[in-house]
Protein backbone atom coordinates (compact mmCIF):
# COMPACT_ATOMS: atom_id res chain seq x y z
CA UNK A 1 0.00 0.00 0.00
CA UNK A 2 1.03 3.41 -0.88
CA UNK A 3 1.58 5.89 2.29
CA UNK A 4 0.01 8.28 1.21
CA UNK A 5 -0.61 10.56 4.24
CA UNK A 6 2.88 10.30 4.50
CA UNK A 7 3.53 11.41 1.25
CA UNK A 8 0.75 14.61 1.67
CA UNK A 9 2.36 15.31 5.00
CA UNK A 10 5.47 16.10 3.13
CA UNK A 11 4.24 17.49 0.46
CA UNK A 12 2.49 20.26 2.44
CA UNK A 13 5.71 20.42 5.01
CA UNK A 14 7.64 21.10 1.52
CA UNK A 15 4.78 23.60 0.69
CA UNK A 16 5.09 25.28 3.59
CA UNK A 17 8.58 25.47 4.43
CA UNK A 18 8.68 27.14 0.26
CA UNK A 19 6.35 29.55 1.29
CA UNK A 20 8.13 30.62 4.36
CA UNK A 21 11.52 30.79 2.60
CA UNK A 22 9.27 33.07 0.38
CA UNK A 23 7.41 35.21 3.19
CA UNK A 24 10.95 35.86 4.73
CA UNK A 25 12.74 36.88 1.64
CA UNK A 26 10.24 39.30 0.65
CA UNK A 27 10.46 40.30 4.49
CA UNK A 28 13.81 40.78 4.12
CA UNK A 29 13.79 42.68 0.71
CA UNK A 30 11.83 45.11 2.23
CA UNK A 31 13.76 45.67 5.35
CA UNK A 32 16.57 46.60 2.67
CA UNK A 33 14.81 48.37 0.79
CA UNK A 34 13.59 50.82 3.82
CA UNK A 35 17.60 50.97 4.88
CA UNK A 36 18.87 52.41 1.36
CA UNK A 37 15.44 54.75 1.57
CA UNK A 38 16.94 55.61 4.82
CA UNK A 39 20.79 55.90 3.77
CA UNK A 40 19.18 58.05 0.83
CA UNK A 41 17.65 60.32 3.05
CA UNK A 42 20.61 60.73 5.09
CA UNK A 43 23.16 61.46 2.55
CA UNK A 44 20.68 64.22 1.01
CA UNK A 45 19.89 65.55 4.46
CA UNK A 46 24.35 65.66 5.20
CA UNK A 47 24.41 67.22 1.63
CA UNK A 48 22.14 69.90 2.69
CA UNK A 49 23.82 70.04 5.86
CA UNK A 50 26.99 70.80 4.85
CA UNK A 51 26.04 73.27 2.06
CA UNK A 52 24.55 75.38 4.04
CA UNK A 53 27.47 75.16 6.30
CA UNK A 54 30.03 75.95 3.59
CA UNK A 55 27.66 79.02 2.42
CA UNK A 56 28.01 80.39 5.93
CA UNK A 57 31.52 80.28 5.83
CA UNK A 58 32.04 81.79 2.61
CA UNK A 59 29.85 84.49 3.50
CA UNK A 60 32.00 85.01 6.63
CA UNK A 61 35.29 85.12 4.75
CA UNK A 62 33.68 87.53 2.49
CA UNK A 63 32.62 89.67 6.08
CA UNK A 64 36.06 89.23 7.36
CA UNK A 65 37.85 90.32 4.57
CA UNK A 66 36.15 93.34 4.28
CA UNK A 67 36.49 94.23 7.75
CA UNK A 68 40.24 93.40 7.59
CA UNK A 69 40.66 95.75 4.13
CA UNK A 70 38.73 98.36 6.35
CA UNK A 71 40.69 97.83 9.25
CA UNK A 72 43.71 98.14 6.71
CA UNK A 73 43.07 101.20 5.20
CA UNK A 74 41.82 102.87 8.42
CA UNK A 75 45.22 101.54 10.14
CA UNK A 76 47.24 103.11 7.21
CA UNK A 77 45.52 106.65 7.46
CA UNK A 78 46.06 106.95 10.90
CA UNK A 79 49.54 105.88 10.55
CA UNK A 80 50.46 108.18 7.46
CA UNK A 81 48.54 111.27 9.66
CA UNK A 82 50.92 110.39 12.16
CA UNK A 83 54.12 110.25 10.20
CA UNK A 84 52.92 113.73 8.60
CA UNK A 85 52.81 115.10 12.14
CA UNK A 86 56.13 113.26 13.11
CA UNK A 87 57.57 115.03 10.63
CA UNK A 88 56.55 117.96 10.97
CA UNK A 89 56.99 117.94 14.88
CA UNK A 90 60.40 116.13 14.51
CA UNK A 91 63.19 118.68 15.02
CA UNK A 92 66.92 118.66 14.77
CA UNK A 93 67.76 118.15 18.69
CA UNK A 94 68.61 115.60 20.36
CA UNK A 95 65.73 114.38 22.28
CA UNK A 96 62.31 113.89 21.44
CA UNK A 97 60.15 116.99 21.90
CA UNK A 98 57.19 117.57 24.13
CA UNK A 99 54.69 117.41 20.87
CA UNK A 100 56.38 114.96 19.52
CA UNK A 101 55.87 112.99 22.57
CA UNK A 102 52.75 113.62 22.64
CA UNK A 103 51.96 112.66 18.85
CA UNK A 104 53.84 109.35 19.44
CA UNK A 105 51.27 108.71 22.90
CA UNK A 106 48.68 109.27 21.00
CA UNK A 107 49.43 106.47 17.66
CA UNK A 108 50.55 103.94 20.64
CA UNK A 109 47.05 104.72 22.88
CA UNK A 110 45.35 101.50 21.80
CA UNK A 111 47.86 99.66 22.17
CA UNK A 112 47.47 97.45 25.54
CA UNK A 113 49.93 97.44 28.33
CA UNK A 114 52.67 95.34 28.04
CA UNK A 115 51.77 94.32 24.46
CA UNK A 116 55.84 95.62 23.43
CA UNK A 117 58.24 95.24 26.00
CA UNK A 118 61.96 94.79 25.49
CA UNK A 119 63.51 91.20 25.46
CA UNK A 120 66.99 92.54 27.39
CA UNK A 121 68.23 94.84 25.17
CA UNK A 122 72.05 94.93 24.16
CA UNK A 123 74.59 97.25 25.67
CA UNK A 124 76.05 98.88 22.53
CA UNK A 125 72.40 99.16 21.07
CA UNK A 126 72.43 101.81 23.66
CA UNK A 127 75.48 103.70 23.05
CA UNK A 128 74.11 104.39 18.86
CA UNK A 129 72.57 107.53 18.73
CA UNK A 130 69.40 107.91 16.70
CA UNK A 131 67.51 111.31 15.50
CA UNK A 132 64.22 112.51 16.29
CA UNK A 133 62.89 111.29 13.23
CA UNK A 134 64.55 107.88 12.94
CA UNK A 135 62.82 107.24 16.36
CA UNK A 136 59.16 108.50 15.22
CA UNK A 137 59.66 106.30 12.22
CA UNK A 138 60.45 103.05 14.64
CA UNK A 139 57.58 103.57 16.50
CA UNK A 140 55.08 104.57 14.18
CA UNK A 141 56.40 101.25 11.91
CA UNK A 142 56.11 99.13 15.34
CA UNK A 143 52.71 100.51 15.85
CA UNK A 144 51.71 100.08 12.38
CA UNK A 145 52.37 96.28 12.16
CA UNK A 146 50.81 95.91 15.65
CA UNK A 147 47.60 97.57 14.24
CA UNK A 148 47.80 95.27 11.22
CA UNK A 149 48.49 91.99 13.37
CA UNK A 150 45.70 93.03 15.56
CA UNK A 151 43.08 93.68 12.81
CA UNK A 152 43.80 90.60 11.37
CA UNK A 153 43.20 88.42 14.62
CA UNK A 154 39.91 90.27 14.58
CA UNK A 155 39.14 89.15 11.24
CA UNK A 156 39.88 85.78 12.01
CA UNK A 157 37.72 85.70 15.12
CA UNK A 158 34.84 86.81 13.19
CA UNK A 159 35.07 84.12 10.45
CA UNK A 160 35.54 82.03 13.36
CA UNK A 161 32.13 82.98 15.43
CA UNK A 162 30.97 83.13 12.13
CA UNK A 163 31.70 79.49 11.14
CA UNK A 164 31.25 78.00 14.25
CA UNK A 165 28.48 80.10 15.93
CA UNK A 166 29.79 81.26 18.76
CA UNK A 167 32.16 83.53 20.31
CA UNK A 168 35.26 82.58 21.90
Amino acid sequence: MTPWPLIIAAACTAFGAAAGYRYAQAKGQAALAACEQARTEDSAAAAAATAALMKRAEDAEGRAARSLAEARASVNRRIQEAKREAYELAGSGCGVSGALRLRLNAAIGDVPAGAGHAAGADASAAADSASEREVAQWVLDAVQRYEECRARIEAIRQWDAATHGEER
